[in-house]
């Protein structure tokens, strides 16, 4: 049986761009403690979740992810918004869009 494929979009400061270039898209901590080894993200691109980054000189990042690995981010206002306790490498993303 094949995996449902999901893809997903993550939302960073343009000024990140250099380290998700040579590191990926890590799961880390957030600074207000109640996210533990999360990497969170929209699977609706209409949807980004500009929370936390703001709406200016951010980067649109896609991967695809296998659906059952998708838990949904019961802190965020839409159920769009999931996480996963993974990294993803350099090698499975793609920068959708830049907006200035």
């Amino acid at each position: 049986m094949d995996e449902k494929l999901v893809k997903c979009f993550h939302v960073s400061h343009m000024s990140n761009r250099a380290s998700i270039l040579e590191k990926g898209l890590l799961a880390t901590d957030s600074r207000s403690n109640w996210y533990k080894n999360r990497l969170c993200f929209s699977v609706n691109e209409r949807y980004l979740g500009f929370d936390y980054v703001g709406f200016h000189c951010i980067d649109v990042w896609s991967f695809y992810m296998p659906e059952e690995k998708l838990r949904i981010d019961e802190f965020a206002d839409a159920s769009c918004h999931m996480y996963v306790q993974e990294n993803i490498p350099t090698s499975q993303l793609t920068l959708e869009f830049t907006k200035y």
